[in-house]
């Protein structure tokens, strides 16, 4: 009797037991749904070198910290790197810490005397900031801006965000200002090009602070739209090893993204005094519709190119630019345009692929990476770099699982041109219901450390075909500094699923490991960032 009431007894227990783990499934499944509540880094050698938490909260539910065309919100001088970013009530603030993981020092942008920047800034995808350096140490910050007057400071003393001064550039053409982008071109001078006029019917200008002078200086009105009824809108500004300033654009007439067309292209050598097209002709100033180099003839709507995305520069000086863009016959995806040694050429990318926002590109001596978010769920995105070999087989690798939908990566551009170091502003958790904000933080990986990965070990893209390989998990951010290399003796294994043989991209057998096996990785001797064309 007694043993029949035990296992009786057991037997509740045991259903008990069964019916929370699977509530508890269900409960996860739900929650994976909406997203998870914070960010999650894989592990094989892709994991950040350094998660540096911002100490103010991060806007999550606009466009102004994660707009592909910011040139730049993180900017590095020396040892030191600098941020500027808005919270969720549109109030911007400016950070400075000592690389490689130094805590930051923040200054309320919205606290300057006479509020030049016009704070809290407006909820319109237009009105990013800007922060830069100059080669005296000065740090300057431009933002909240739709054809609005020129908003501007800078900084009272080099080195320093504690006191601010505000004022114009130049004086001329400043009343109605869109689009802020600080350049530093290789001699230390530093480049600020902006959009004067509204859409359909805007100027691009670009004003210039050479190094030892303390004053802007006007270098030209570099594209004229007002002549023909368009806009110019720029792709991110790069500049090439060599030193040369490279532009890729399109061309709208109104304020309706549907009529971009010609995907066009220019170069100055000279610190943009005066550019050349691809095949090394002299451009007159201001460009024009009419004579602009045209590297992508398209009809208004015909690829339905959205504006403003990726544009680098690979280590043989080719540019190469990305768009969000829709062919009538292949979809969406991502249209990659790019100049060889005799032509310009394009291909419609990750067309099988959910791509949530504008993609940016990254580049260098070992070629260039297409930065990208893929929409996973209603709020959650997979952060990749995916590399871009001009119509052959890509590698990609997961950066990190983001806990918002839709974000579009902006990166420190003098950090990955001098230190060889991939530095992203991301939201690393959701506050609450997640629709305002949350906990945002610069996160740091090496190049080199994620060129080596490009060789297999994660993700292989093959004519169309994608299969996933398991990836392990960082299990917290408290800490600012993540070791790479092995797990460490005694630390938790992140859980592992089972691949069936099937979706091993090696097409091998799953080792039988308690828990769920790994797929067996592919040789690492496999070519991997080098192969641009």
């Amino acid at each position: 009797m007694r043993i029949g009431r035990a296992r009786l007894a057991a037997g509740v227990v045991f259903g008990l037991v069964t019916a929370g783990m699977l509530i508890a499934g269900v409960i996860t499944l739900v929650l994976d749904d909406r997203g998870t509540a914070s960010a999650r880094f894989p592990g094989d050698g892709n994991h950040p070198a350094v998660i540096s938490r911002l100490p103010e909260p991060l806007g999550l539910d606009t466009a102004w910290n994660a707009t592909a065309f910011i040139n730049d919100n993180l900017w590095t001088s020396g040892d030191a790197q600098y941020a500027v970013w808005v919270d969720p009530d549109g109030r911007p603030f400016a950070g400075r810490r000592q690389l490689p993981d130094g805590p930051w020092t923040v200054a309320d942008l919205g606290a300057v005397p006479g509020n030049p920047l016009a704070v809290p800034t407006e909820p319109d995808a237009h009105n990013v900031y800007a922060i830069a350096v100059d080669a005296e140490g000065y740090v300057h910050v431009a933002g909240n801006m739709h054809a609005d007057p020129l908003r501007y400071v800078r900084s009272s003393q080099p080195g320093s965000i504690d006191q601010w001064t505000a004022g114009t550039m130049v004086g001329s053409e400043e009343a109605s200002v869109t689009y802020p982008a600080f350049v530093l071109a290789p001699d230390g001078t530093l480049l600020f090009f902006y959009r004067d006029g509204g859409a359909g019917g805007g100027n691009t200008i670009l004003n210039r602070l050479a190094p030892g002078t303390g004053a802007w200086e006007r270098v030209a009105t570099l594209i004229d739209g007002r002549s023909s009824g368009e806009s110019a809108y720029l792709q991110h500004v790069a500049v090439d090893a060599a030193g040369a300033i490279q532009l890729v654009f399109v061309w709208r007439a109104g304020e309706d993204p549907a009529t971009n067309a010609d995907v066009s292209y220019a170069r100055s050598e000279d610190g943009g005094r005066t550019w050349l097209a691809s095949d090394g002709s002299m451009l007159e100033l201001p460009i024009t519709h009419g004579a602009a180099d045209v590297a992508v003839p398209t009809r208004p709507g015909s690829l339905q190119l959205v504006n403003q995305g990726g544009l680098a520069v690979d280590g043989s000086g080719r540019p190469h630019a990305v768009f969000r863009a829709r062919s009538p016959v292949q979809g969406e995806g991502v249209l990659h345009v790019w100049r060889d040694d005799t032509a310009w050429r394009r291909e419609l990318l990750l067309t099988d692929r959910s791509v949530g926002g504008r993609p940016a590109l990254v580049a260098g001596a070992e070629g260039v990476g297409l930065l990208w978010a893929e929409r996973t769920s209603r709020r959650s995105s997979t952060l990749w770099l995916t590399e871009l070999v001009g119509g052959r087989a890509a590698d990609e690798v997961v950066l990190a699982r983001l806990p918002v939908d839709g974000w579009e990566a902006t990166f420190d551009s003098v950090a990955l041109a001098r230190r060889r170091e991939l530095h992203v502003l991301l939201p690393v958790e959701r506050d609450g219901d997640g629709a305002v904000g949350g906990t945002g933080a610069v996160v740091t990986w090496d190049l080199a450390s994620l060129v080596s990965v490009l060789g297999g070990v994660t993700r292989r893209r093959r004519q169309g075909a994608v299969r996933s390989r398991a990836w392990c998990s960082q299990p917290t951010l408290s800490a600012r500094r993540c070791r790479p290399g092995p797990r460490p003796p005694g630390s938790p294994r992140p859980p592992r699923r089972r691949w069936p043989a099937s979706l091993c991209p090696t097409g091998g057998v799953p080792r039988p490991r308690t828990g769920g096996p790994s797929c067996p990785r592919r040789s690492s001797s496999s070519p991997a960032w080098s192969r641009t064309t």
